[in-house]
């Protein structure tokens, strides 16, 4: 079995993607959805880089991933039954 690097910061997600980590998947828990990536020693150096705030991006590219993986999130969620667009009225 695989060691992953898992995360639900979606911010973070989007920026480890944009310096080339591949995402191994999703993993749903509940509502929450789990980025996977590679657990490896520049995943990890990044994410420490990321929340050091050690780290430039380009804003576009930045934000496409973050609506990308939004988009990856919904799909995900909808498909495990947590469509956000209904509603459940339970009294």
């Amino acid at each position: 079995m695989e060691d992953n690097y898992s995360t639900r910061n979606l911010y973070l997600a989007s920026f480890l993607l944009l310096n080339g980590i591949e995402l191994k998947g999703l993993e749903p828990k509940g509502k929450i959805v789990y980025f996977l990536f590679d657990s490896s020693a520049l995943t990890q150096n990044l994410a420490l880089d990321f929340f050091r705030r050690k780290s430039q991006v380009e804003p576009t590219r930045f934000i496409d991933n973050i609506k990308n993986l939004r988009i990856l999130i919904r799909d995900i969620l909808d498909e495990n039954g947590f469509n956000r667009k209904t509603k459940s009225n339970s009294y």
